[in-house]
């Protein structure tokens, strides 16, 4: 990878910082997703029931709270919620960070 951020004529100090972004990006992911799974394996709970349970407690902070474009995206998602596919998200975000890469100096 720093060979080919090197090619593309980027300083090094750069091309080692876009590596650790890239690097981190991924390994944030993969920790998530470990987390994710440890905890299923645990409780037999899957995210999207933890989070369909955790629903009225939300609703219960969000109740006092003055925050309109937070409670406009939530609720956009309707009655099923946000339906978060992780490798979409992964995919997403690794396209925004390779584009924004695109036009590093």
């Amino acid at each position: 990878m720093l060979a080919t951020l090197l090619d593309r004529g980027l300083k090094p100090a750069t091309a080692f910082s876009m590596h650790l972004i890239l690097f981190n990006y991924i390994r944030g992911f993969a920790t998530s997703l470990e987390m994710e799974a440890v905890a299923e394996a645990d409780t037999g709970v899957t995210a999207d029931e933890w989070m369909n349970v955790q629903k009225p407690a939300l609703e219960a902070v969000l109740a006092d709270q003055d925050l309109p474009a937070f409670r406009a995206v939530l609720d956009s998602f309707g009655p099923d919620g946000y339906d978060m596919d992780v490798d979409e998200l992964f995919e997403a975000g690794l396209s925004y960070l390779l584009d924004g890469f695109r036009r590093a100096q």
